[in-house]
């Protein structure tokens, strides 16, 4: 089915989750790093006040960005295995794809967890839980990445690698 794709989208499809799961990476990193500024003793005092409605808006776009940047790896390697599955197992990559994708589903698995301390932190207003609870989702933040965030990426720039190293 790729001979009806160009050879340009072909390309440009197969490198989209490998970029997408790199923005996801990245993302998920500077989240990390400038909430983690707000757990600092020093900024206790400020960030229970800043937390509710900073965390307010930044969960309303970190939302939209996450869920954007899963779909596009999800979808993109859905597409990949679609058009090309077939040519992509005889290069050794089609597990990768597959495996990259499951990484990234994998994601969303933990947002059971993650929710409750970002409504905690919302509807704090000043109590100083929403600090304990941006430790928490910090710690379940740090474990999701690792897994299912860092083995999707992997996955992703292996498929990529390995596919376009056997069509050279």
């Amino acid at each position: 089915m790729t001979s009806q794709l160009s050879p340009s989208l072909v390309t440009l499809l197969r490198l989209v989750p490998a970029f997408s799961s790199t923005c996801s990476l990245w993302f998920a990193h500077d989240q990390w790093f400038f909430l983690k500024i707000f757990t600092k003793p020093e900024q206790r005092a400020h960030a229970s006040q800043i937390l509710p409605p900073y965390f307010t808006e930044f969960a309303k776009y970190g939302v939209i960005r996450v869920a954007g940047l899963l779909l596009a790896s999800i979808v993109s390697s859905g597409a990949i295995l679609q058009h090309s599955g077939e040519e992509l197992q005889r290069y050794g990559s089609r597990s990768w794809y597959l495996a990259g994708a499951g990484f990234a589903t994998s994601h969303l698995v933990f947002a059971p967890f993650i929710l409750p301390h970002i409504q905690n932190i919302i509807n704090d207003s000043g109590k100083e839980n929403s600090i304990q609870s941006l430790h928490a989702w910090l710690r379940i933040h740090v474990i999701r990445s690792l897994t299912s965030d860092i083995a999707a990426w992997v996955c992703f720039v292996v498929a990529a690698v390995t596919t376009f190293t056997t069509e050279l």
